[in-house]
């Protein structure tokens, strides 16, 4: 018999143990992500991490975060259901998850559940990489505003074939960077995280009109991940001074582009090109076998999305699927999503709520909500 409860500290040594042996488990779904997925969300989530046992013994396992604002949903954030590998009835296993999050989200006026898969999970790997979609079958829908698409980089090949497979100027832009006397240096330190986020993070974020992260995310990743040798911090430095930097997250046999920044008016010393080619570079000569280079929407039109796309399509990796999906737990919600006239008012009303002192019109929401749930 499959039974599904909430896990507890003490769990955590048979939950990663887990992870390390199942195909559709990646870093996102250790244990210890726990701290970094609340710091990158400030206190607008709470964990509510989920342990699938048959007689006692874990069997699945699936990272949680519960938003505590208005707007309430369960969010996965590139982790979704972990089963045991040599589990029998890995299937089961999945639907009791899921089954407990329907249960939850009627309970505590859950609105949806969003979940992501990690690409990087074996499971998932070219050329097995339709299995990512298994979710539709229970009842979750592509996330039509989300990144639905990923580049990965086969690290298999030989070091001059990934060189060959570049486009020619990124090639040219990388021998640019040396020349110009570009070099690579790694960050270990508290203080390097807190420059690479004064000096770079909050320029680039700043300068693209996007939000920056909170730095206390930044340093769980380097607290938790860098003595694991999961998480690597990559500085470009002219004449001294750091200019550029990138992040990479690195578990089982792949690496992922986590985070990168620079300063603009060195863009023309081409350090972003050295710094991907160095972490190219870094992976090979660890024995890794992929890298995910990061998402990409191809479908938007708008202009920082498709520079986006432009800069990461050139490279020689895959574009593949990835999954982002979304479940409502109404009918009356799934429709108002679906619809996106409607999706923009109800995002407006929430956001406005969440926003709001008003202990009155939370309260009289909270009411409206169970109605419509």
């Amino acid at each position: 018999m499959i039974e599904v409860r909430e896990a507890k500290k003490e769990d955590k040594e048979g939950w990663n143990r887990l992870v390390n042996e199942s195909d559709d488990g990646w870093l996102f779904h250790l244990f210890e992500w726990k701290k970094a997925g609340e710091a990158f969300y400030a206190g607008k989530y709470k964990p509510r991490y989920v342990v699938a046992e048959e007689n006692g013994k874990m069997v699945g396992v699936l990272p949680l975060l519960e938003d505590v604002n208005f707007s309430k949903q369960f969010y996965s954030m590139l982790g979704g259901p972990c089963v045991r590998k040599d589990a029998a009835n890995k299937d089961m296993i999945r639907e009791k998850m899921l089954s407990w999050i329907d249960r939850e989200a009627k309970v505590d006026g859950i609105v949806n559940t969003h979940m992501e898969l990690p690409s990087l999970a074996p499971l998932y790997l070219p050329p097995n990489q339709h299995n990512i979609h298994w979710l539709k079958s229970y009842g979750y829908k592509d996330e039509p505003r989300s990144v639905d698409y990923t580049y990965i980089l086969n690290l298999k090949n030989p070091l001059e074939n990934i060189w060959n497979g570049i486009d020619k100027r990124r090639r040219t832009n990388i021998r640019k960077a040396v020349k110009n006397e570009i070099i690579i240096t790694k960050g270990y330190e508290k203080s390097d995280i807190k420059e690479y986020y004064n000096k770079l993070h909050l320029d680039t974020y700043k300068r693209t009109g996007a939000t920056p992260l909170p730095i206390d995310y930044f340093y769980k990743l380097l607290e938790v991940f860098s003595p694991k040798k999961m998480f690597h911090l990559f500085f470009a430095e002219y004449q001294g001074e750091r200019i550029a930097g990138a992040m990479l997250l690195t578990y089982k046999n792949a690496g992922r582009f986590n985070s990168n920044a620079s300063l603009q008016k060195y863009w023309e010393f081409r350090a972003n090109e050295l710094l991907i080619w160095h972490m190219i570079n870094f992976l090979k000569n660890n024995g890794y076998e992929w890298y995910e280079i990061g998402g990409v929407l191809p479908s938007s039109s708008t202009p920082k999305l498709q520079g986006i796309l432009g800069f990461k399509e050139k490279w020689g990796a895959q574009l593949i699927k990835s999954f982002d999906g979304v479940k409502y737990h109404s009918k009356v919600m799934d429709l108002i999503h679906r619809n996106e006239m409607l999706r923009q008012y109800s995002s407006k009303i929430s956001r406005l709520i969440n926003e709001s002192d008003n202990k009155q019109l939370k309260y009289l929401s909270e009411k409206i909500k169970k109605v419509i749930l």
